[in-house]
């Protein structure tokens, strides 16, 4: 049996899905050309990145006041929420490819996706920024 998580390991993980799914976003719904349109995803992505790893290193790295003001606080279930409303203009295609992706199921080639080697983003100090 699991042990459950704590509070904060629980808003952590929470915290990640959100910047993996806003990674992706960035990425899957980027305009093709300079006269696209940009997709609300796409958008959301730009938005709301940079607040949630903000939020993820006040949760490694800040003052044990901030950590426990984050963790008591309502941001991040308004920016979950914020994120929700972003997912009903989702592709189903789009987000069934990024759950496949992660689960490490094969695709048409018949490799499987999770043995390829990820590029792994980093921050201006250097530090990764996968979870």
């Amino acid at each position: 049996m699991e042990k459950p998580l704590s509070p904060k390991e629980q808003l952590y993980k929470i915290l990640c899905s959100y910047r993996s799914l806003l990674a992706n976003w960035r990425m899957a719904y980027a305009p093709k050309n300079p006269e696209a349109s940009l997709h609300p995803c796409f958008v959301a992505s730009l938005h709301y990145a940079d607040r949630v790893q903000y939020l993820l290193d006040i949760l490694l790295q800040g003052s044990p006041n901030e950590k426990q003001q984050l963790l008591n606080g309502k941001e991040v279930t308004v920016l979950g929420k914020a994120i929700e409303r972003c997912k009903e203009a989702e592709d189903p295609g789009i987000s069934l490819f990024y759950t496949r992706l992660k689960a490490g199921t094969t695709h048409k080639a018949g490799t499987n996706i999770i043995n390829r080697p990820l590029k792994t983003s980093y921050d201006i100090r250097g530090k990764s920024l996968c979870c």
